[in-house]
């Protein structure tokens, strides 16, 4: 007689040379399993790698949300998008910590679980998996924001016989997971990161999602990597990122890449962000920088995070360390960059309509009255399309390369989407906004949170997006998959891509377009032109990014 669903004994799994962990049925959706709070990681020391996890004795409660990574609390102008960003856990104290932080979340089929009992069923039982990298600016974010859950994504997933499981892992934030200075550099051992903290979590999370995640039915040969913003960011970065090969195969990119968030400027930013710090908690300047380092290493976490509402930072930034990333794609610098990831098999990377309202949403001043007027296009097609064009770019010359070799490399295929849908709820609150940055996340995930303010039209919708996004993550081969493929024009002068995009118009249909690249010619060589202004800038030591400078560029 099979066990009940409801009974937790079936929901014990044990990690080998850690312990035992105990995952709860959803009550909503018992066929979705939930191992919540599953540690990969302990920050043993801020600004230094992660340690593995301490072993523990007994059964670890894995059905709770666990801490997320410090940051301050946000404030913003809409109701509910400070709704989406509430966690399932209560105040600061509890909500976030430093130590602690790197656990992650795994939603599974709970037949699945138990279907994986024996060796010889473990090929046949496997799993797809998604692997989710939270955005938010490398500033903030974390696995306990509702909007996260992903119940009802898999779901869904179960439901159209496509059955995946989910990942969604923390990785540090802000000043303790994205700093460099020289400070910081001065200090690290021979070949040791600096500055990318947050990468080297979310490696360690993959990591642990090859060596662990049979043991929650997922196949690590079959893993699919994705986020948004600044998660998009990440996930482009880590297909540039040696030590990342082989943990993913395919890659989601939505709203980012990594022509978003240069890595040029980290330098810079972080050495007045750290003398910031250092003012601030009353370091002195006479200090060695060893002598700095160890005092605003005592410095609470929670007094970090809580600084950044009084010192603005828009975003945080990667680091060019020549460890992990030694040069900038987007100012051309191929020759120190790594090359794609060699067996990434396919990439599917879009953005939203109406990008440009992301300020509005978080409250990011304009610096001033002409770039207000000008920043509507500038933002969408500068911090958004055309570093997708980038990344679009570099996977045709990956596969141009490829028939130029003997090479068993895989030829990337490419995919695009377009999101122009709102959401009512926003759109009541905020009427101008459109589909703004971040919208389509609601809509993938379908967690309760959204899904309660939605009509029964973007409920529709969300299955549809969902759909699709299970197609790209458990097809077999790209090459057969119903999701259209772009390649590079036959036309070398324009070097724009031809074939589908898929749209989920504002309509709440999803179709297809011709529209690709949403940039015309025009467009990608004016911003090609203000890539190799920004290149120069970084060359003589001084910062400039989207959006700066930008009458110099067009002089």
């Amino acid at each position: 007689m099979q066990t009940p669903l409801h009974d937790k004994r079936h929901l014990q799994a044990h990690i080998s040379g850690f312990g035992t962990i105990q995952g709860a049925v959803d009550e909503r959706n018992p066929q979705v399993a939930r191992f919540m709070n599953v540690p990969f990681g302990t920050v043993v020391q801020r600004w230094k790698p992660a340690a593995q996890p301490e072993p523990w004795s007994g059964v670890r409660d894995a059905t709770k949300q666990g801490p997320m990574p410090p940051q301050e609390i946000i404030e913003g102008p809409s109701p509910f998008l400070l709704e989406t960003l509430e966690t399932v856990i209560g105040p600061f104290e509890d909500l976030y910590d430093e130590r602690d932080c790197l656990n992650l979340n795994i939603f599974m089929p709970t037949n699945s679980f138990s279907s994986v009992t024996s060796q010889e069923s473990l090929d046949l039982s496997l799993l797809p998996v998604l692997v989710w990298i939270y955005g938010g600016a490398l500033r903030r974010g974390g696995n306990g924001i509702a909007l996260f859950d992903a119940t009802n994504f898999v779901a869904e997933s179960i439901a159209l016989g496509r059955p995946i499981v989910v990942v969604v892992p923390n990785y540090r934030v802000n000043y303790l997971g994205f700093l460099a200075s020289k400070e910081l550099r001065s200090i690290a051992a021979p070949g040791e990161s600096v500055g990318n903290w947050g990468l080297l979590d979310q490696i360690m999370a993959l990591e642990w999602v090859r060596n662990q995640i049979h043991l929650f039915s997922g196949d690590k040969d079959k893993v699919t990597i994705a986020g948004e913003s600044s998660g998009a960011v990440s996930t482009n970065t880590l297909m540039n990122i040696e030590r990342a090969h082989g943990l993913f195969q395919r890659a989601i990119l939505q709203s980012g890449s990594m022509g978003m968030i240069s890595p040029s400027y980290a330098d810079q930013d972080g050495q007045l962000y750290i003398n910031h710090l250092f003012q601030k908690f009353g370091i002195s300047d006479e200090d060695p920088d060893h002598v700095k380092i160890e005092k605003l290493r005592q410095v609470p976490a929670k007094s970090l995070a809580e600084e950044l509402k009084t010192y603005e930072v828009t975003f945080f930034r990667p680091s060019i360390d020549g460890v992990l990333i030694n040069g900038d794609i987007r100012h051309g610098l191929s020759s120190g960059y790594p090359k794609l990831y060699p067996k990434l098999q396919w990439v599917l990377a879009g953005s939203c309509r109406d990008e440009d309202t992301f300020d509005r949403l978080y409250g990011v001043p304009s610096s001033d009255t002409i770039a207000s007027e000008i920043s509507v296009q500038l933002i969408n097609d500068g911090v958004f399309r055309y570093p997708l064009y980038q990344a679009a770019q570099a996977i045709f010359d990956h596969n141009d390369s490829l028939l130029q070799s003997s090479s068993d490399t895989v030829r990337c295929s490419l995919s695009r989407f377009h999101f122009d849908c709102t959401f009512s709820k926003i759109s009541e609150e905020n009427p101008t906004f459109g589909a703004h940055h971040g919208s389509d996340i609601m809509f993938m995930f379908g967690a309760d949170l959204a899904l309660k303010h939605m009509t029964e039209q973007e409920k529709q919708l969300s299955k549809s997006m969902q759909s699709t996004w299970i197609e790209f993550i458990t097809a077999k081969d790209p090459s057969t998959s119903h999701i259209p493929k772009v390649n590079r024009s036959a036309l070398p002068q324009d070097q724009h891509s031809e074939g589908e995009a898929i749209l989920f118009r504002e309509d709440w249909i999803v179709s297809r377009t011709n529209d690709v690249e949403r940039l015309s010619k025009e467009k990608t060589s004016f911003w090609k032109k203000a890539n190799e202004y920004y290149a120069l800038e970084a060359a003589k030591g001084r910062s400039a990014d989207v959006g700066f400078n930008l009458f110099q560029v067009l002089a």
